[in-house]
């Protein structure tokens, strides 16, 4: 396991009680270095999940319409709800990266639910349902 350098600034730490009523004075707290194992994982961690399969033709470089038009297309294949899981999923594989794909898969997702959906179909009542497996 890898080491990190931790440099720590010096401080005056106030007085204070602990839980089991030992009074602590206040006291002058040195500067120190030293080294600790480093605790995070490499790289963005494991894998929570896969996507299988496409959207039947939708890409985000579409215009809206068209993007749109396969949408509905899916969802008399599938079902809103498909199609909607789906949206959300690659909502949340890109939380933190590719925002401008980002906003319009949630634009789309959001628009499903709006146009064809259910108080079931927020990302609420997702999260809900994934933990209820």
């Amino acid at each position: 396991m890898a080491k990190i350098t931790v440099h720590r600034k010096a401080y005056n730490r106030k007085a204070y009680t602990r839980k089991d009523g030992v009074r602590v004075s206040a006291s002058h707290v040195p500067a120190a270095t030293f080294k600790i194992p480093d605790k995070g994982a490499p790289g963005r961690g494991k894998k929570l999940f896969e996507i299988k399969g496409t959207l039947g033709g939708y890409k985000t470089s579409m215009p809206t319409h068209e993007r749109r038009r396969i949408l509905r297309s899916q969802i008399r294949q599938y079902g809103v709800a498909r199609v909607w899981r789906r949206l959300h999923a690659m909502v949340v594989v890109r939380k933190r990266e590719q925002l401008g794909h980002r906003r319009i898969f949630e634009a789309d997702r959001n628009w499903v639910a709006a146009t064809f959906g259910t108080k079931s179909l927020t990302p609420r009542a997702a999260i809900r349902a994934r933990r209820r497996m």
